[in-house]
Order: C-alpha cells, then structure tokens, then sequence
C-alpha cells in the first residue's frame, strides 16, 4: 500500500506488527519520523495566540516543519474530562470570516464514533457559533485517520449555534450572519476535548489559518486552564 506520508507509513508499520497501543505508545509514536523542527509560522500575519490545557494529561505540542507540513500542532485528550484548545480574538464582522482552514490528520480516534477537532465562533451578545466537522461529512469530507485532509469550515462546514435555535438547521456562517446579523466576532477556538472517549485521542493539526493568514502556533502563549470557554451544554 502506498502511504501519503511518513507518519502514516510508520502507523500501519507499528499496528501491522503489534496492534493499537495505548496512550503512551502514540505520545512516543511522533517522535519516530521527527528530524527537522523548523519554525515557519508567519508572525506578521497572526494575532496574539493562546493555548488553553485543561488539565495535565492534555496535550499541545509544537512540531513545526511535520511530515511535509508547516506549522503543525500536535493536540490530544486522554480522558472525557480533558481537552485543549487555540484561542484568538478577532476583530470583525461574521461576514468578514472569508475562511478558517486547518488539515489534519488523526493519529488516535478516540473510539468507535467519529471525532475531529472542532470550531467554535463567539459574537457579540453570548452567541456561539459551532462547526464539528464530523456532522459535515455530507459535504464530501471524511474521517482522517492515518493521512491528511484538509478542512475549511467557512466554505464546507456546516454550523450550529448556541444557544440553541429550534428552528434553524445547521447552515453555513453565512446562513447564520442572515438568521442572525451580521454581528461582532469576538473569538475563534478550536477545540479538542469535551468528548465522551472509549479510547485517547491524538491529532496533528497543520496550516492553522484564518483568512488565509497563518497563526503564530510557535509563539502561542500557554495556559493551564481547569475551566473551558464553551458555552455549557454546547
């Protein structure tokens, strides 16, 4: 079989020979195919970054130049209390969100049900906006394991908002700036965790940019934060 990458070449090899392992085994599996750290993240083109953990065992790790990627992030969750996530404020309207684009590649799948990293958009007035991108599998994504997707959740996610509106199915951003105004973005997170897991979950996150503009993963501010930013009961 031929593999898109070095990583996934070094999965199958592993899985081929002694099956899944657990989460020690996938915190020591990137380290395998790791030469070069190169930093490529775009200062100029980045607002200030921070990487909330919400406990110990979570993990955000930077890889820079990964597996023929830039910029790639490392995130995972050991449990279903766990989770981290990339916070950035942003100043502008919903209809000014041209692109918000990562890929991806999941090394762990956290169980049987699909998970990816997901969105979330914070307006003004406490509304949030929620795009998970195993919900948006119509559009012609699937689930990543063991190669790279790309996803921009602009143009293809589809979103849901929180609080909940019973009358409105989950739609694009700009389906939402119609239902709901053009409103003041405040934040953008993406999120891993705040799952029910049967299993750990790890991913690489790569090319994080939003419109078009490369975040400043390498010099993210780090936060170890007991208490998430998602709206209770998202």
């Amino acid at each position: 079989m031929k593999y898109r990458s070095e990583l996934a070449r070094s999965i199958a090899h592993r899985n081929d020979k002694k099956g899944v392992r657990g989460w020690s085994t996938y915190l020591g599996l990137v380290g395998i195919v790791f030469i070069v750290l190169t930093l490529t993240a775009s200062a100029s083109a980045a607002p200030s970054i921070v990487v909330h953990l919400g406990s110990s065992t979570s993990v955000a790790k930077y890889m820079g130049y990964y597996d023929y990627r830039p910029n790639v992030l490392m995130l995972g969750v050991a449990n279903p209390d766990d989770w981290v996530c990339i916070k950035m404020q942003f100043n502008g309207r919903l209809s000014q969100l041209s692109a918000i684009t990562f890929s991806e590649f999941i090394i762990a799948g956290g169980g049987e049900d699909p998970i990816e990293p997901y969105v979330v958009v914070t307006l003004s007035g406490g509304t949030s906006l929620i795009c998970k991108p195993e919900l948006s599998y119509d559009s012609g994504w699937y689930q990543p394991m063991s190669e790279w997707q790309m996803r921009d959740t602009v143009s293809h996610g589809k979103w849901t908002a929180f609080p909940y509106q019973a009358d409105a199915q989950p739609t694009t951003l700009g389906g939402w700036a119609d239902v709901l105004g053009d409103r003041q973005v405040t934040h953008i997170f993406l999120y891993v965790g705040a799952w029910d897991l049967a299993d750990p979950f790890m991913c690489l996150i790569g090319e994080f940019a939003v419109n078009d503009k490369l975040l400043d993963l390498a010099n993210a501010k780090r936060c170890g934060d007991p208490n998430s930013d998602l709206p209770t009961g998202y």
